[in-house]
């Protein structure tokens, strides 16, 4: 079985080398990994399920944005 996502923050739809050799990178060919996988569908399945700190940036900026201009019209 095969997977395409090393990281519960989703994928990357366009095509960037530069991103996908990092990403490979960091899993040589005959490294050990640990796979977490959903048991009622095994295709589900993630190396790292911890979420990435930009994908919070993306709705942490824009609320403290709006945030700020609230507190400035009052």
């Amino acid at each position: 079985m095969t997977g395409d996502k090393a990281h519960t923050s989703g994928r990357v739809s366009a095509n960037v080398s530069r991103f996908a050799e990092r990403q490979a990178a960091a899993f040589p060919a005959g490294k050990l990994v640990t796979v977490h996988y959903n048991p009622d569908n095994p295709a589900d399945s993630v190396i790292d399920p911890r979420g990435s700190i930009w994908l919070w940036l993306l709705y942490l900026v824009p609320i403290g944005l709006l945030a700020f201009a609230w507190s400035i019209g009052r």
